[in-house]
């Protein structure tokens, strides 16, 4: 795609426009115009589509009839400076909404957290101070209670928020995040990478076909030996990256008890089928 068409940081978006983009940031999941109709209030179409897709803010991708979208790694990167500029004028409202926006920018920023990370819902806090004042970048404590001020945990106080480290600190143009080395830590809890690379090899065994949706209920039984909490850590952490697809089933009255419980909480809302594009 021609870098020319691209959506300059001041120039004038619509408001259909904008409320899909902040939709789509807020939920940072792919969203059905149908969807967007709701959370939006208004579908993406024509002209707005064309403008926000050849303007690398958003991907669509075409789902029967209709299109399914979803912010790009440049609309990560730019959508919130892009919805500060549309706040223009000199009345209250817009000069709320604008510092609003560049306040949360400079505040992900110097903690080293990217919209998307945040929009995806980590809660995790970044520094955690210690009772000796040193920082933790983990904030995670032994099994005696104490806070551990080099960032680790022992075996016994090793939670799944250590395995969660990695989608703190992405940077803030949207690139990723640093990567652990492959393999069990040294407390036994496995990390993000090694996780991912069995959800990988565990969805190419069940897919029927490339980039095909699999129940998050047979997804979790091939990796039944990975506690709840880690296993869940990872698909959140791989549902913000390119390629990967998180989705709630449409029709909530076909889902058995066993896709009910196998659901993962994540963009506000139960979600239970998994699919990755081929790279």
């Amino acid at each position: 795609m021609s870098t020319a068409t691209n959506v300059s940081l001041t120039q004038k978006l619509s408001l259909t426009q904008i409320a899909v983009l902040s939709a789509l940031m807020v939920e940072a999941r792919e969203l059905s115009n149908a969807e967007l109709a709701e959370l939006a209030g208004t579908p993406l179409t024509g002209e707005d589509r064309v403008r926000l897709v050849a303007g690398g803010l958003v991907e669509e991708r075409r789902v029967g009839r209709s299109y399914a979208f979803q912010l790009s790694q440049q609309g990560w990167s730019q959508g919130l400076a892009v919805l500060a500029e549309q706040a223009q004028g000199k009345g209250a409202a817009a000069t709320t909404v604008r510092t609003l926006l560049h306040g949360l920018q400079r505040a992900l920023a110097a903690r080293g957290v990217d919209a998307r990370t945040f929009f995806a819902g980590s809660t995790d806090s970044v520094g955690s101070a210690n009772s000796a004042g040193s920082t933790d970048s983990v904030g995670s404590t032994n099994s005696a209670g104490s806070t551990n001020s080099a960032g680790s945990t022992n075996s016994a106080g090793s939670t799944a928020a250590a395995s969660a480290e990695p989608t703190r600190f992405a940077a803030a143009n949207g690139a990723a995040a640093p990567r652990q080395p492959a393999g069990g830590s040294s407390g036994g809890v496995p990390r993000v990478d090694t996780i991912e690379q069995r959800i990988r090899a565990a969805y190419a065994k069940l897919a029927t076909e490339p980039a095909g949706w699999v129940s998050l209920a047979d997804l979790r039984d091939q990796l039944a030996d990975i506690p709840r909490a880690e296993l869940d850590t990872a698909l959140k952490w791989m549902a913000v990256q390119p390629g990967v697809r998180l989705i709630p089933v449409a029709n909530q009255k076909s889902l058995s008890t066993r896709d009910r419980e196998a659901a993962l909480r994540f963009g506000g809302e139960d979600n239970h089928a998994f699919a990755i594009e081929e790279s």
